[in-house]
Parts: C-alpha cells; structure tokens; sequence
C-alpha cells in the first residue's frame, strides 16, 4: 500500500473499487494510510472487506472518508466486520459534510 499511496492522492480518480476480501495484510495500518491518500476528485468508493485484517481503528477511518471528500456520493464497504463499532465514525464524517440539496420536487 505504501508503494500507491502517493501516487493514489495526486490521481483524478473518481471511482475506487478493489477486493481485500480475505486479505490478511489489510490491517488497520493499511485501512489508515488508504483513507488518507484517497484523492479529492473521488466520487464512488467501493471496499470488499470481509475477512481481511481490518479492526474497529481502521474501518473507523475508512468510515470518516466522507467528512473529507467533497464529491464522494457513493460509499460502500461491504463486510465491515466491525461496522457497529465504527458507526458513530461515519455518523460524525456525514454530519461534518454540507447539507444535499435535492433538486425539483
């Protein structure tokens, strides 16, 4: 991961899918660095995540991604297995984002 992070943020990415289903060597660490290197152009995240070394610290972080970028409509982290724990992590990056405005009626 260390390897992709910098040239991750300075992408124009804006969709990120990728499987660390069964993945080990995903750890908080990785989760960590993954949520601070993704680039601000990032519109859809997508995250396989069951059985990979992720803990409560790193799906935390990965759960606040949306406080801190702008264009991201679409997160899915699917098999967070420490979801509930990490909850309130991605109720305050929610709150922490402006308000949608719905358009038409």
């Amino acid at each position: 991961m260390d390897t992709f992070a910098e040239p991750l943020r300075v992408s124009r990415l804006r969709k990120f899918q990728v499987a660390f289903a069964g993945c080990s060597l995903f750890t908080n660490k990785q989760a960590l660095l993954l949520a601070e290197c993704l680039p601000d152009s990032l519109e859809s995240l997508d995250l396989e995540l069951q059985q990979s070394g992720v803990g409560v610290g790193g799906t935390r972080a990965l759960f606040g991604v949306p406080a801190r970028l702008p264009r991201l409509v679409s997160l899915r982290l699917h098999g967070a297995q420490h979801g509930a724990a990490a909850a309130p992590a991605l109720a305050e990056a929610l709150r922490a984002r402006s308000p949608v405005v719905c358009a038409g009626a």
